[in-house]
């Protein structure tokens, strides 16, 4: 027997891994072919978690993350910082690790 699934019916069981996963994960990957609605699940998750979130396709936004990743990454802000189309800035990569390792290292130290 097989059932269909809603497309509203995806999109709450997409949010609540989402959800769940950035509960107890420094870093959340959205990863999918185009056009399925990755962005519309960040920005719902954004609406329901607060925080900031950047795309990008906004090419100052990019110049930004590609010229001073770690500033770009370290910005001052409540919630979580949720990067759209990221493959757009490689250099933040190396940033979110460091980022990452820095706040485990407090975190151990405190």
């Amino acid at each position: 027997m097989t059932t269909k699934t809603g497309r509203a019916e995806v999109s709450r069981i997409a949010l609540a891994a989402l959800s769940e996963a950035a509960h107890d994960t420094p870093v959340v990957a959205i990863n999918g072919a185009r056009q399925v609605g990755k962005s519309t699940l960040a920005r719902q998750f954004m609406d329901m978690a607060g925080g900031q979130l950047v795309t990008l396709d906004d090419v100052p936004q990019r110049d930004a993350a590609n010229a001073d990743p770690r500033s770009f990454v370290e910005r001052s802000i409540e919630g979580p910082l949720v990067i759209d189309e990221v493959q757009f800035a490689p250099p933040l990569f190396r940033a979110l690790k460091a980022a990452v390792d820095r706040r485990s290292r407090r975190r151990f130290h405190q």
